[in-house]
């Protein structure tokens, strides 16, 4: 469901799959594909059945067998998806089933138009069922396979097309139609799916600094592993009497991720936008070695106290305070403890204005 760049943008190990809001939305999302499959499975069902009443209707009984194989097949599918909802395996075996049912009623006889359908409903059923990236890949293989029969037709290693398939003039109009088709359909799903990363975005990133939030942070910690995690609290600026407007704490908010995002490639952290001025590191750390925890967090310190902003040719520094913990996710998970425990530390740093204060959280 993610698009490539918000894979990209989140935190490594984040795991949000079990979270409220995303199941929420899967379901939701699933729900759409379990009804326009069961439509699908539904019409083909059906076809057959209009073909069978129109051929009994005039005493025609030789094709019945080849009306009852479809039916019951697609009647099968339909049951058994309804019974299970496994709409990821079913989508698959219904598009394979109409690349099959393509190729088959181009030779079948009393098939009609049957062929020139499929050929038109395929493309924006792949990308309703698939989405748009493995949409393209099954409509690649749709046209692999349409494309390998006409040409061993026309080359006699197959036998030749049934002699009620349309003609010519009429493949060309189906096959101008169906890419019109696909286009549009592409686009529009592809609009869909970028109003589903937007709102995945906009539920774990902070829109000013475009760090993950604290819901991603508390998706980002797996169990069974060793971790750091500090909040760094921007208190007030050093320069006496300086109130900062809103427009200059976005620019500082912003200029502090950079500084982090500059620092990571020392560190290997993933740093997080909190709440108001405060921001989150969590950093992988196996080792029990308290003192080693603390000069990190303390090199962390000093450099973005000593890094300035400039602002209309003032250099402006900030008073940083960290409250850090060190901790082991082994068991349940800890995140709401790991941050209670971080919140301690850093009240500890600000009430006795230590800097830094580390934790650890057993």
């Amino acid at each position: 469901m993610l698009d490539r760049y918000t894979q990209a943008i989140l935190p490594e190990d984040i795991n949000f799959s079990n979270a409220k809001w995303y199941t929420d939305l899967t379901e939701k999302y699933e729900n759409y594909r379990y009804g326009l499959l069961r439509i699908v499975l539904l019409a083909t069902t059906l076809v057959p059945v209009i073909y069978m009443i129109i051929d009994l209707s005039v005493g025609v009984t030789k094709f019945l067998f080849n009306y009852s194989v479809p039916f019951v097949f697609t009647l099968a599918l339909l049951i058994v998806l309804t019974i299970t909802r496994k709409t990821d395996l079913f989508s698959k075996i219904t598009l394979i089933t109409a690349i099959v049912s393509f190729v088959f009623t181009l030779y079948a006889p009393n098939a009609g138009n049957v062929s020139l359908i499929i050929f038109f409903c395929f493309p924006p059923v792949a990308f309703q069922l698939s989405g748009t990236r493995k949409g393209v890949c099954w409509i690649a293989l749709f046209a692999a396979a349409a494309v390998s029969v006409f040409a061993l037709s026309m080359s006699d290693i197959l036998p030749p097309l049934s002699s009620r398939f349309p003609s010519f003039a009429n493949v060309i109009l189906a096959f101008i139609a169906t890419v019109l088709i696909s286009v549009i359909t592409y686009f529009s799903e592809r609009q869909h799916e970028k109003e589903i990363n937007v709102m995945i975005r906009s539920i774990l990133f902070d829109e000013t600094t475009r760090l993950p939030n604290k819901k991603a942070l508390v998706h980002s910690i797996k169990k069974n592993s060793g971790y750091l995690f500090s909040i760094i609290h921007i208190r007030i600026f050093r320069e006496p009497g300086l109130v900062p407007g809103p427009d200059l704490s976005d620019k500082m908010l912003l200029f502090i991720t950079e500084q982090l995002r500059l620092l990571k490639e020392k560190f290997n952290y993933t740093a997080f936008c909190l709440e108001g001025k405060e921001f989150g590191i969590l950093l992988p750390f196996m080792s029990d070695d308290k003192e080693e925890a603390y000069r990190i967090t303390a090199s962390i310190r000093y450099y973005l106290l000593s890094t300035a902003k400039i602002w209309e040719n003032t250099d402006l520094r900030l008073n940083i305070y960290i409250g850090s913990v060190l901790f082991r996710s082994g068991g349940p998970d800890k995140s709401a403890e790991m941050l209670s425990k971080a919140e301690t530390a850093l009240k500890t740093s600000i009430d006795k204005n230590t800097g830094v204060t580390l934790l650890e959280l057993h």
